[in-house]
């Protein structure tokens, strides 16, 4: 069961609020769709993110849409590490309005699922 999120108090962009949204399962799954920040976030994500933090394991620009798909190390502040699974899709629009998924699951419940 999913958690909806209030969104509105992290948004750097002000021009995103309420047009977000974002959704928590007790396990940790993270959905969250909006407008995209950028037409090209795919492609910044996957250029401007050390490879050491991020293994990319689909990867495609397209007119319609890009899409990345990537295990990421997420630093805890106690030192350690998490291994996170995440999905970006952008679905681009004429005219500069694009739309933005974001899936995230921890690496350990991604195997658990089979």
């Amino acid at each position: 069961k999913f958690k909806a999120v209030n969104r509105a108090k992290y948004q750097r962009d002000r021009r995103l609020l309420g047009k977000t949204a974002e959704f928590v399962s007790a396990s940790g799954a993270r959905v969250f769709t909006g407008e995209s920040p950028t037409e090209d976030f795919v492609k910044r994500r996957r250029i401007t993110v050390p490879r050491s933090q991020q293994k990319v394991l689909k990867y495609s620009l397209g007119d319609t849409e890009d899409v990345l798909e990537a295990v990421v190390k997420e630093p805890q502040e106690d030192g350690s590490e998490v291994l996170k699974h995440r999905w970006w899709r952008v679905l681009k629009e004429p005219g500069g309005r694009n739309a933005i998924m974001d899936l995230e699951l921890k690496e350990e419940l991604l195997k658990d699922l089979g």
